[in-house]
């Protein structure tokens, strides 16, 4: 709710106006952090201003997106590229898009079941853990990044992104390049 607050107060301020459905859209995709929710709402505060409207839409939401991956951190970028980068066809941007939007736990770990049902629904096909575990362990090394951080034990391994605010960027990357709505 403080993050919606965020875009509420600041919206009345200029003079905005925002729907619940639109704002809700802003908050989700920030996964929790303030900085991006104050990204996004600006990028989409930008695009209403320059349709010269006071009524942020789906359309300025869908702007956001796209600005939000344009204009973040070069930290994020440079390590959402290293990890998704191959010169040949890779699953490396579904993998690592599905981690981002997999069931969490209250620590922000997942399983590689949670990515396997998420990669599933990107791909629109069944897959098994078997097709993407080299992915999860690559996410781990240097080679990648690393991106993610591995705990536990073999068949029972967590998954945690090492930097908060790359999970948002690969959410906004993913749905930027039409991976999911």
């Amino acid at each position: 709710s403080e993050l919606s607050e965020i875009v509420s107060e600041r919206y009345v301020e200029v003079g905005l106006h925002i729907s619940t459905e639109i704002k809700a859209k802003l908050v989700d995709l920030a996964q929790g952090l303030p900085g991006f929710v104050h990204l996004a709402a600006r990028e989409a505060a930008l695009s209403g201003i320059e349709r010269r409207s006071r009524d942020i839409i789906i359309e300025d939401y869908e702007r956001a997106i796209i600005e939000s991956v344009r204009n973040a951190q070069e930290s994020l970028v440079s390590a959402y590229n290293k990890a998704v980068y191959s010169p040949r066809e890779n699953l490396y941007k579904e993998v690592l898009l599905a981690c981002a939007v997999a069931n969490t736990d209250e620590r922000g770990k997942f399983s590689a079941s949670d990515v396997r049902d998420q990669l599933s629904e990107i791909l629109g096909r069944t897959v098994e853990i078997s097709y993407f575990a080299r992915h999860l362990s690559s996410f781990c090394s240097p080679e990648r990044g690393p991106v993610l951080r591995k705990t536990g034990k073999a068949k029972g391994f967590q998954y945690q992104f090492i930097e908060a605010p790359l999970q948002p960027y690969v959410i906004m990357a993913g749905k930027k390049d039409g991976l999911i709505s």
